[in-house]
């Protein structure tokens, strides 16, 4: 029972720090759009899909690795240290961290002038590199207290990390530099790996010793597997939101049009309909540890009872939430955005709701049952088919092609994550 509690206290608590944190930065985002208009955030989100590859290589599937051996050291071994695991993923993130900081420091201007042809993302790429190395020890710390059952002191320091880019791009934005976003980003993650480091800090006890034969090979067999996958993944998503605006512009659409319907959808209406899943996130995180338990200790019954829970609540959960967005969309958007636009794409796109939580449960279940490799699987697959919708259907079709496809991903993936869900734990 105590264990029970303390899964529930975590889920509430990381529930309302996320959701803090998610209508702070709908808020924010919503001063942001009023500065710098639709079209700069199109181009805001189109410096961050690039940019998020790069996040992806610095942690390099780090932070489910901490998780998964911290988690299984200790179902096994209470009571004992875990700082020697933690070590051996501090070196592996510095390397891939490094790295991934020198590449984009130095190839900012390949980048921005061949990949994405617009030589304003140039000095963002620049900027934004700073933050590689702090987001792959951040990622280390956050997959630590995950492990423990802790989340509330990540999303605490996600929170505060969230509120000091807050306060450094308010205070420079009157400059009317979109530079200074991105200052605030990496302000923001350099402040969250101090805020980790300090907790962490904290947390270390006396603990008795007992160290792990094979620790890094463990750690590579699990990260290096899941990070080639998620590079894969990562590069394709990328690729996918850079085509976007080249295939609507190719539809006929002038550019500053294109990148500003992009913006909308992506800047205005999925924060919208994401805002609720950070509820859904709260317990799938939670579940990766817990089901981890279980299936180190064979308990298949207990793994059986968590899977059909969560999934049972997913639904209950995502069809009142889809309801109230079909209903409500023009209000939603226009106390929000204040745009016609944005009220419109989401009465078009609400219908997601129901299979993108279900989803997002699903993907941590997977995680949970050592069946991460599917779950990249099953995501490479899907990125790897809108690609190629996108190639056919943005020219022919515009915007509406790409919504077309953003519904064909979400029915894929899911279908696919659902059946694999089926065949390990209920055949």
């Amino acid at each position: 029972m105590k264990k029970v509690h303390l899964f529930f206290v975590n889920v509430f608590m990381l529930t309302v720090v996320s959701l803090t944190i998610q209508f702070v930065s709908i808020n924010f985002n919503v001063y942001i759009t009023n500065k710098i208009g639709a079209e700069g955030i199109g181009l805001f989100h189109l410096i961050l899909s690039l940019y998020t590859m790069a996040v992806t290589f610095s942690a390099s599937g780090i932070s489910l690795t901490v998780t998964r051996l911290v988690s299984e050291h200790l179902a096994v071994h209470k009571d004992t240290s875990v700082s020697f695991i933690l070590k051996r993923c501090f070196i592996y993130s510095a390397f891939f961290g490094i790295i991934a900081f020198l590449v984009l420091f130095f190839k900012c201007e390949f980048l921005g002038l061949k990949v994405l042809n617009d030589e304003r993302t140039v000095m963002p790429l620049k900027i934004l590199s700073f933050s590689l190395p702090f987001v792959a020890f951040s990622s280390v710390l956050n997959g630590y207290f995950t492990a423990v059952r802790k989340v509330s002191k990540s999303a605490l320091s996600q929170l505060f990390a969230l509120i000091i880019k807050i306060f450094v791009t308010v205070y420079l934005l009157n400059t009317k530099s979109i530079n200074v976003l991105f200052a605030g980003i990496v302000t923001s993650e350099m402040c969250e790996f101090l805020i980790l480091c300090v907790l962490y800090l904290f947390e270390k006890k006396k603990f008795s010793v007992v160290k792990k034969n094979k620790v890094t090979e463990k750690m590579l067999k699990i990260a290096l597997p899941v990070a080639f996958s998620t590079y894969l993944r990562t590069g394709l998503n990328s690729f996918k939101q850079i085509i976007i605006p080249k295939g609507l512009v190719k539809s006929g659409q002038l550019y500053k049009k294109a990148l500003s319907d992009y913006g909308v959808i992506n800047g205005m209406v999925f924060p919208i309909i994401t805002f609720p899943m950070n509820i859904l996130y709260s317990c799938s995180n939670m579940l990766v540890p817990e089901l981890s338990e279980c299936l180190a200790r064979g308990n298949t019954l207990q793994i059986r009872r968590i899977v059909k829970k969560a999934l049972k609540t997913t639904v209950l959960f995502s069809v009142p939430v889809f309801i109230f967005c079909l209903v409500f969309h023009e209000s939603i958007a226009s106390l929000i955005y204040k745009n016609n636009d944005a009220g419109k794409f989401l009465l078009i796109l609400c219908p997601i709701i129901l299979t993108m939580y279900i989803d997002a449960v699903a993907d941590g279940v997977l995680k949970g049952l050592n069946q991460q490799l599917y779950s990249m699987k099953y995501n490479i697959l899907d990125s790897a088919l809108s690609v190629i919708l996108l190639l056919f259907l943005l020219p022919r079709y515009g915007l509406y092609g790409y919504i077309a496809v953003i519904y064909a991903s979400e029915i894929f993936n899911t279908t696919l994550s659902l059946m694999r869900l089926k065949k390990v734990v209920f055949d």
